[in-house]
């Protein structure tokens, strides 16, 4: 019987590898791969968890990490992307990009469930190709302003962190626009301003303010 971390190796190789590798990503790691911009990383990485392979992706900007997440970053990371979800997101009917490991033993198996996830990673490469500048990737942050916004990623969650990306990313550029963005975000963060973390966060992004 094939091992689990067989079948996964075998999935990538068949799946994965073709793709990715001729849209710009490097295997950064046994499961992650990594597309460098001007200023973004783009990061889709795969996990197993119950015996299901899922996928996912991220944009990464390495300036903004120890703001957002109080960390490094560290390549093919996509648990520092600044904006993420799963691959899944982009398919038509969505859900299709996960595979059950236990069902691509035959080839005829792989080959199909290969086919989908091909299918579904050039759907998430290709958006995150407009995310090469910081700039860019503030804009469409800033594109919604809702509580709750409608488009289909995990983070940011909520108009506070998402008002809090898009300050730290002008910030870092310098722009006049985080002098406003600091005060919306200010208050988009008053209910939750007890928290250490949100308070340590603030800070961080109120001396990068100041230091436009």
């Amino acid at each position: 019987m094939v091992s689990q971390r067989a079948a996964v190796d075998r999935f990538i190789r068949k799946a994965v590898d073709p793709v990715l590798s001729h849209t710009g990503f490097e295997r950064v790691g046994g499961r992650a791969w990594e597309r460098r911009t001007e200023q973004l990383r783009h990061v889709i990485a795969a996990e197993v968890r119950n015996g299901v392979l899922r996928f996912q992706w991220g944009v990464v900007s390495a300036e903004a990490t120890p703001f957002v997440w109080r960390t490094e970053t560290k390549s093919g990371n996509v648990g520092d992307a600044v904006l993420a979800s799963t691959v899944r997101s982009f398919s038509t009917p969505p859900g299709r990009s996960k595979v059950d490991l236990d069902l691509v033993a035959t080839d005829k198996q792989l080959e199909i469930a290969s086919g989908t996830v091909r299918a579904d990673l050039q759907a998430a490469e290709l958006p995150m190709r407009a995310f090469t500048t910081r700039r860019a990737l503030r804009s469409y942050l800033l594109e919604n302003r809702e509580l709750n916004d409608p488009r289909d990623f995990v983070i940011p969650s909520g108009l506070p962190l998402k008002l809090y990306v898009a300050a730290v990313l002008a910030a870092l550029d310098k722009d006049r626009s985080a002098v406003g963005l600091l005060e919306e975000t200010e208050v988009a963060m008053l209910p939750l301003q007890d928290g250490e973390p949100t308070q340590t966060r603030m800070k961080l992004l109120r001396d990068a303010v100041k230091s436009i």
